[in-house]
């Protein structure tokens, strides 16, 4: 890198986008907001009547005008779930979903469909489905 002035300043630049997105003002005002809502739970959720499920690369996310939009949408949909569906990890997708600030899925289907994952009643922490991981775990190494 360093004997490479065209190298070192393209991991300048990547160096600097990666700490503009990981801003640590914007990381601990989002855990803020986390214990705010675990101190002050929401009252439940009707059942919903609808599910909507995405992707999240170039689907959810990868357009910041189009997410604004779908985040007032999706406040107005009392009766409907929203999930996630991706190949990401969970943790993965979660990171991506934090960052980007998308409406919080009730639902997430991770690592290619392998996990799938549920919002809490506290509407801020996941449970794994223990069922669907029993449900594919027979004959697995």
């Amino acid at each position: 890198i360093l004997g490479d002035p065209a190298l070192y300043a393209r991991c300048v630049a990547g160096g600097a986008r990666a700490a503009a997105a990981y801003d640590w003002d914007r990381h601990a005002a989002r855990y803020h907001v986390l214990l705010r809502a675990l101190l002050t739970p929401e009252p439940p959720a009707p059942a919903p009547r609808q599910l909507l499920v995405c992707d999240i690369d170039n689907t959810l996310v990868g357009c910041d005008a189009a997410l604004g939009i779908f985040r007032r949408w999706r406040s107005r949909q009392a009766g409907l779930a929203f999930g996630v569906a991706t190949g990401r990890s969970f943790h993965s997708a979660m990171a991506v979903l934090e960052q980007q600030a998308s409406p919080r899925p009730q639902v997430m289907i991770t690592s290619v469909g392998s996990e799938i994952y549920h919002l809490d009643a506290n509407g801020v922490t996941f449970t794994a489905d223990a069922a669907w991981r029993r449900t594919i775990e027979p004959g697995w190494d």
